[in-house]
């Protein structure tokens, strides 16, 4: 009963939607099944509270206004949901409208999706006798910090297993930036929530390759005062940029790195200089791990972990585990215990060592249910972002737009400024925060971009289990300069987009102000207000700190767990705090340096 009244609630709510924008299609189970199923690939204490709430505030329209969602009232219906739409208070009821709007959008762009998943679809019937075997090395997750000391482990003659919740769909057409990729490639479907007085979407990769697969490709080293940082205020050891400098060159030469052919840069990426050099900004393009043609287009191929060090690892031997999850760790006399639940069922797979590579999110989480670190999932952190929709008086934008790369580090350490994937789909649900003016992008989406601000926070999180549920829960606090750098970095972003030439900005925050000159500026808040202000992040990291201050951190200098033999982290999580740019090219190259240190002692 309960499952059918929301099914019931989202079938009303496209109804109404088509009605809306005067599309009086009939067919609405296509898309409102594609919204159930999406909802459901979040945490289940996340989407069965969704569900619960979406069913009692259909109850209390009808109860206020009547049957609203019958055939005769609903141009009535689309009235009221637009005013609960613009609503300053009752911000519950306004976040549940605004969540079914942007997984109607998704859904809309691509309805021939709808259909029944099998997650166990592309497990070949050889896999249990991988199950059945004993490993020198078990690597818990494929994506950048697992695959790289796989390939080198295997290399060694090592009997190394890689094992992946995510399937692997490297093989698959599957479109970078699509709500396919979405739905199938992201955690959760792309619904991962952290808690707290500020709610922030965060998104993470979950199939073989991790977020190598699904990211832009960008690719930044460690700033050299953060590396100071670390050594000071972790004990970080040998992570002095000349050491770190050989690892960097291994990476950046396996992995292609390089910037855009000359003169194939995307204009709205260009706004971005265009602005900077109006304002005597620094302004940085960004090299991408991306392998260009010889004729050169920008046409290429992103140099994945699926493309680059899982490939010669398969190539060499190695074996993959895909669509398995990992639930405990146990340490017998001589291996560990790895307990999994594959094909529906619960399985033990025995290996000397166990290097865990889940993210910044799962490596903390299996820590933690294997009680083997009080200290996992203590200091979560993330770079908050906060986003712009840029309207400008010529073409930005175009079918197939290639990745923004320039950057701008006027500000940086304390904030960074950024253009984002800029698909129609992606630009109505960056308009959600302005209801009014979504049409925009039906006219207009070829002269529209979305920036963003990136700020390095003061604020942390936590990763705790959850009984009775397989997710955990994840609660991220941003402090009062938090907000108030969030807020100046907005204004900042503002100043420079207009200065590039945009006729209209429309930032992140509900009902907000409409930016149409450097007058406008005065009505952005100098401190963001949680509820009214939207916020995500693609960057997770530290919550399993590494350096040698056991008081603070998880693993060594050289991601061993503290006080566990045999037992290795590789992946974001180890990172002792945020970096100020995108982790990847730091998580390699702790990867690729720690390896050496994990050949020696195994």
């Amino acid at each position: 009963m309960f499952e059918k009244k929301y099914k019931e609630f989202l079938n009303k709510f496209v109804e109404c939607k088509f009605n809306e924008s005067n599309n009086y299609s009939e067919d609405y189970s296509v898309i409102s099944k594609n919204m159930y199923k999406h909802q459901l690939q979040m945490p289940r204490y996340f989407s069965v509270s969704i569900r619960l709430l979406s069913i009692l505030l259909d109850y209390s329209i009808i109860f206020i206004y009547g049957k609203i969602f019958s055939k005769n009232k609903i141009h009535g219906a689309v009235i009221i949901l637009n005013n609960l739409r613009k609503l300053q208070r009752l911000h519950l009821i306004k976040n549940i409208l605004k969540f079914h709007d942007s997984l109607f959008i998704m859904a809309e762009t691509q309805t021939g999706l709808i259909e029944e998943d099998n997650i166990f679809n592309n497990i070949e019937q050889t896999s249990l006798p991988l199950i059945r075997q004993k490993y020198d090395f078990i690597i818990i997750g494929s994506g950048p910090g697992g695959a790289i000391p796989a390939f080198f482990l295997n290399k060694q003659n090592y009997n190394v297993l890689m094992l992946d919740k995510g399937l692997d769909y490297s093989n698959n057409d599957v479109h970078s930036f699509s709500y396919n990729e979405m739905r199938k490639m992201y955690k959760h479907g792309g619904l991962s929530l952290s808690i707290g007085k500020q709610i922030i979407n965060y998104v993470e990769g979950s199939c073989v390759g991790g977020g190598s697969e699904i990211n832009s490709g960008l690719y930044h080293k460690t700033p050299k005062n953060i590396l100071i940082k670390w050594a000071n205020e972790f004990s970080l050891i040998g992570s002095d940029y000349s050491k770190l400098f050989k690892h960097y060159r291994d990476v950046e030469k396996r992995l292609c790195v390089s910037f855009y052919p000359k003169g194939k840069v995307p204009l709205a990426s260009l706004k971005l200089t265009q602005g900077a050099d109006n304002l005597g900004w620094d302004v940085h393009e960004i090299p991408r791990w991306f392998k260009y043609k010889n004729n050169g287009s920008a046409a290429g191929v992103k140099m994945t972990m699926s493309q680059t060090y899982i490939r010669d690892y398969l190539l060499n031997g190695g074996l993959i585990l895909s669509g398995c999850s990992v639930t405990r760790l146990r340490k017998t006399k001589n291996h560990w215990k790895v307990q999994i639940d594959y094909n529906r069922q619960k399985h033990n797979i025995m290996s000397k060592n166990v290097i865990l590579s889940a993210g910044a999110i799962g490596t903390p989480l299996i820590l933690r249910r294997s009680g083997l670190s009080k200290l996992s999932g203590n200091n979560l952190q993330m770079h908050p972002t906060i986003k712009v929709v840029a309207l400008f008086n010529e073409q930005v934008n175009s079918v197939g737009m290639g990745v923004p790369v320039h950057q701008v580090k006027e500000f940086s350490p304390d904030f960074t400024f950024g253009c984002s994937i800029s698909t129609p789909p992606y630009l109505r649900i960056a308009m959600l925060d302005h209801n009014e003016n979504i049409d925009l992008v039906d006219k207009n989406w070829k002269q529209m971009a979305i920036y963003y601000a990136s700020i390095i926070p003061q604020g942390t999180g936590t990763v705790r289990k959850v009984p009775f549920f397989k997710d955990p829960l994840v609660r991220y606090k941003l402090t009062q300069i938090d907000r108030q750098t969030l807020a100046l970095a907005l204004k900042k972003l503002c100043e420079l987009l207009l200065s590039a030439g945009a006729l209209e900005l429309f930032p992140s925050i509900h009902n907000g102000p409409v930016i149409k000159d450097m007058n406008d500026l005065k009505a952005l808040p100098n401190k963001i207000i949680s509820s009214r202000t939207s916020l995500m992040t693609v960057h997770l990291f530290s919550s399993c700190p590494m350096g040698e201050a056991k008081d603070i951190c998880v693993v060594d200098s050289y991601g061993k767990v503290h006080g566990q033999e045999n037992l290795w982290v590789s992946d974001a999580s180890m990172i002792p705090s945020a970096p100020g740019v995108n982790p990847q090219g730091t998580i390699m190259a702790f990867a690729h340096r720690n390896v050496e240190k994990i050949i020696t002692e195994a």
